[in-house]
């Protein structure tokens, strides 16, 4: 009898899923495809297509093979910890990107005129024109490292029913998530700010610093990500712009979404 029920649950749940027709899941082609936008709130909470809910962390660089071996090893176990922490899936990113100099030689050359010494001035040109020849010839890139912290209804559900089946219990999640995709946003964001803080205190604990992504970080990390080649040419600002039109600010680029705030 017990199998006879296991397999009555699992057929009709398998019906409410899938509406009693097959569907042919669609291969995705490109890592973007992944990663679609849906909303993106003030704070930087990212609701995808898929309904998922993430926010975004940028993780600054540290010399590992510069640290002692008991450093190290305090690193490593401060990172599992915060892994073990953690209720809910965690994403690492690793991306390069061409080092983008423009700013710190802006500065020097607003120092350089303040002299009014030409010979200054022709130091930071001189200067500029070899770290950018040297990045070039070298193709020296910048390493930029994010954690995405990811939740959805299921893991937010508090569920009563339980079996000894695996199977029974994903797909009793997927059910009771689907009737309730109008959860409260607040509980979403809490639960992942309360992640984000665990992460962040055992990061810095061990000198490795965060910055907390909101809405405007996930735009530029968006619009790095999907327009490389023009990216380190044409900032996010002016391809806005560029696009506009009759001073209307565009609903999205690729895959991301805007809001009607100016960006």
């Amino acid at each position: 009898m017990d199998i006879i029920l296991v397999v009555a649950i699992v057929g009709a749940l398998l019906f409410l899923q899938f509406g009693g027709k097959s569907k042919k899941k669609i291969k995705k082609e490109e890592a973007s495809d992944w990663f679609q936008v849906k909303d993106l709130s003030e704070d930087g909470l990212i609701t995808t297509e898929d309904e998922r809910y993430m926010f975004m962390l940028e993780v600054q660089p540290i010399s590992f093979a510069l640290k002692s071996p008991s450093e190290q090893k305090t690193i490593w176990i401060s990172f599992r910890e915060a892994i073990n922490a953690i209720p809910h899936p965690l994403r690492f990113k690793s991306e390069s990107h061409p080092y983008d100099l423009d700013g710190y030689f802006q500065d020097l050359k607003s120092q350089a005129y303040e002299t009014n010494d030409p010979l200054d001035v022709q130091y930071v040109n001189e200067l500029e024109e070899t770290f950018l020849g040297m990045i070039e010839a070298n193709k020296i890139q910048d390493r930029k490292y994010y954690v995405f912290l990811e939740t959805d209804a299921r893991y937010l559900l508090d569920l009563t029913t339980e079996t000894s089946n695996p199977i029974i219990n994903d797909l009793l999640r997927k059910n009771a998530a689907r009737k309730n995709m109008d959860q409260d946003i607040d509980a979403v964001r809490q639960e992942l700010t309360n992640s984000m803080r665990i992460i962040q205190s055992k990061f810095h604990a061990v000198g490795i610093m965060t910055t907390e992504m909101n809405e405007r970080h996930v735009k530029q990390y968006l619009y790095r990500t999907q327009n490389r080649e023009i990216a380190g040419l044409v900032t996010l600002d002016e391809m806005i712009e560029m696009i506009a039109d009759d001073d209307q600010i565009p609903q999205s680029f690729g895959k991301s979404a805007y809001t009607d705030e100016v960006a």
